[in-house]
């Protein structure tokens, strides 16, 4: 049990301290948390409870949006951003990025954690295949 903990532990160290040693593959190593953090929600809702769902990607496109909306939103006009389909480049200070990155963030995990509650409030209630198309009915929707 201890090797193991062990284990995770480099692990994490190394997945977090990549993006510092290897600079020039930064999007690279986001892209591959982001793929880990879908896979583990997979794994807990799929694997462990037996819900095949196929709805994640709603809430975890409500946080990105929500995260970015944020972080642009606190300091320049938000209207224009979204006017131009995210096109409109708009050049943060340090302090300015921080700030509404981690704003963003603590949104970023309440609001789509009070979506997930009011909408698994009637869907969990589902089984089977019900269920699962309920849930990529989500998914599907939120593409749209």
């Amino acid at each position: 049990v201890k090797n193991k903990i062990l284990l995770y532990l480099v692990i994490l160290v190394l997945g977090l301290g990549a993006p510092f040693l290897f600079p020039a593959f930064k999007l690279q190593i986001s892209i591959l948390w982001i793929l880990i953090i879908l896979s583990l929600t997979w794994d807990v809702q799929g694997g462990q409870m037996g819900y095949n769902t196929f709805g994640n990607i709603l809430f975890f496109g409500i946080g990105m949006y929500l995260c970015s909306s944020v972080q642009i939103g606190l300091f320049f006009p938000l209207a224009e951003w979204t006017a131009s389909g995210g096109e409109k480049t708009f050049v943060h200070t340090p302090t300015q990025f921080f700030q509404g990155f981690f704003v963003g963030l603590i949104l970023a995990g309440i609001v789509p954690a009070l979506v997930a509650a009011f909408i698994g409030y009637g869907i969990l209630g589902l089984r089977g295949h019900y269920f699962a198309i309920c849930t990529l009915g989500l998914g599907i929707a939120a593409g749209e």
